[in-house]
């Protein structure tokens, strides 16, 4: 019983441990999981401020490049169009190729064409400001820009004239450099130079009447622009092989990087696997301001075969029309809550050999404990039952010597009757008087031995009485024992349970298995205190018949003067007669 009663606590506590341990773990590995996010987040919105600030601060450089070239435009006395002399242009459209045929007015620089030639004068542009510089003539009012001066290399590496910003794209969307400058506003933003992302700002150029003629631009290639980003991105760390992705969210160049990250295969517009650069441009097309996405793909990193499961957090910068995505491989995000694991299995592993072996010490003890005090409750009820036995055999002896008292006390009185009715005969005449002496002397004679053999049997009974006083005080002393034990249980039960309180929920268990021991050294010392009030009584019994038989035996001897008296008479009676 007692096994059992430290067997249950014990495994409840084993098991509340064991739960408690699974929720730590998991709210642990969901905290990493969130602190993932997190820092996922805190980086690509980091990143997204460098791009603002970036954009911010190319805005303000191009737009003082861009007044530097309109001042010195208006220095050299603006731009003019020859109203006699036609220019053929074979324009080549700046995305396509496509080429076409196009007449247009010449354009030059100052009255009467006294200014620099139009290729000076932007190179000087660019020489002054350190950024390029780009004329543009209108193709007419539904036409495009065609650049008749620019700074801007092309397809081959020489200056890209002849190439044009067609008024609308390929979907039939107005351009937002051309329909900027035809409503005669600034545009300054990311924009298509020749065939190439830039960040550039435009100015109308605006002819006699006000009507628009061309537009003026300072260009700088996006690389140039995003070094900055760049950098930022190398000193950039995520994980061991997280990456930060930034890829051209629509147009032709959608789903390409626009700085290629250190893991990417080479150049600038290194395309993602199309599966997942599709997951990430798709879930970044919903988003509104500001807003952010976590998207999940599987991508084979690097020279491994095998895919593995990316979680990327998705930001949309609409300035540029860029798709920023933070992006770690799962397993990386996990390692933390697969070390925890690994740690709570062999903390339970531990804590289940700890339990094992507090379970078979506290069986062991319990088995000792009971077998001891089994012993020792042996022994005491078997002192017990001999005292019991004692006192029966000694009430039976008291019994016995009662009844011999008793019926020598009525031979007694028979003798005496006898004898009185001798005297009567003595007192009624004396012929017979030394027969009848003689009788009278035989019969105190008997009634002397039987007095003798009664005080014999009250002393006997007497001593019998003194037998069963001193069992009843070794009973006592074995009780004394029994209750000198169960107090020192107690102790240690009460001792145990204030150890149990200390220990907290781990000694529930053992402040259990305590009350139960004081429970039964309860009951212990409850039995024995029952048992000694009835050795009480027996020797209050004893004491009372050995008080009794003493007062037989002093009858006895009174009986047996009395005959002495009674035959000494009968002796005179004789003489005289």
């Amino acid at each position: 019983m007692g096994v059992v009663l430290t067997l249950a606590p014990a495994a409840a506590i084993s098991i509340l441990v064991s739960l408690q341990n699974r929720a730590s773990l998991e709210a642990a590995q969901s905290g990493c999981r969130q602190l993932a996010e997190q820092d996922l987040a805190h980086i690509a919105g980091s990143f997204s401020e460098s791009c603002e600030n970036v954009r911010t601060q190319l805005s303000a450089r191009l737009l003082g490049n861009l007044g530097l070239a309109a001042s010195l435009l208006a220095r050299e006395g603006g731009l003019h169009l020859s109203s006699t002399v036609a220019v053929e242009w074979k324009a080549r459209h700046q995305e396509t190729g496509e080429v076409r045929r196009v007449a247009i007015r010449r354009a030059y620089l100052g009255l009467e064409g006294q200014g620099p030639p139009l290729q000076q004068f932007v190179e000087s542009v660019r020489q002054a400001g350190g950024t390029g510089c780009t004329v543009f003539q209108s193709l007419g009012e539904r036409g495009g820009m065609l650049r008749v001066a620019t700074t801007v290399a092309g397809a081959q590496g020489r200056p890209a004239i002849g190439t044009y910003i067609p008024a609308a794209g390929a979907g039939g969307q107005p351009t937002p450099v051309v329909a900027a400058v035809r409503a005669g506003r600034t545009f300054v933003g990311r924009a298509r130079v020749a065939g190439r992302w830039a960040a550039a700002a435009y100015q109308p150029l605006r002819g006699g009447q006000g009507r628009v003629i061309g537009m003026l631009s300072a260009e700088l290639p996006e690389e140039e622009a995003t070094a900055a980003l760049r950098r930022r991105m190398a000193e950039t760390r995520i994980g061991r092989t997280g990456r930060l992705l930034v890829m051209h969210a629509s147009g032709p160049s959608r789903g390409q990087f626009v700085i290629p990250p250190a893991a990417a295969a080479a150049g600038p517009d290194a395309p993602l696997d199309q599966p997942a650069a599709a997951r990430l441009l798709d879930s970044a097309a919903s988003l509104p301001a500001d807003g952010q996405a976590l998207v999940e793909y599987d991508a084979a990193a690097r020279g491994q075969a095998a895919p593995r499961r990316h979680l990327a957090l998705v930001r949309y910068y609409r300035p540029w029309d860029w798709v920023i995505a933070v992006a770690v491989p799962r397993d990386e995000i996990n390692a933390a809550g697969d070390r925890l694991a690994l740690l709570h299995a062999a903390g339970e592993r531990r804590m289940q050999a700890a339990s094992a072996a507090s379970l078979l010490l506290a069986a062991l003890l319990w088995w000792l404990g009971a077998s001891h005090l089994a012993r020792r409750m042996a022994g005491a009820a078997a002192r017990l039952r001999n005292a019991v036995q004692a006192v029966k055999a000694a009430a039976a002896a008291s019994a016995r010597a009662g009844r011999t008292a008793s019926s020598l006390a009525q031979a007694q009185l028979h003798g005496t009757a006898d004898a009185g009715r001798e005297l009567d005969r003595v007192a009624r005449g004396g012929t017979d008087n030394a027969g009848l002496s003689r009788q009278m002397r035989n019969a105190a004679a008997e009634a002397s031995l039987c007095a003798a053999g009664g005080a014999a049997s009250a002393q006997s009974l007497g001593d019998a009485m003194a037998g069963v006083e001193r069992a009843g005080r070794e009973i006592r002393k074995a009780l004394d024992s029994i209750n000198q034990i169960a107090m020192q249980t107690n102790l240690l039960a009460l001792n145990a349970a204030v150890e149990a309180a200390r220990a907290g929920q781990a000694g529930q268990g053992f402040a259990v298995v305590a009350g139960g021991v004081r429970s039964l050294a309860g009951r212990c010392a409850e039995a024995a205190g029952r048992t000694g009030e009835l050795v009480a009584r027996a020797m209050a019994a004893g004491r009372s018949g050995s008080e009794l038989a003493a007062a037989a035996a002093a009858s006895l001897e009174e009986l047996n003067r009395r005959s002495a008296e009674l035959d000494a008479l009968a002796a005179s009676v004789c003489r005289r007669s």
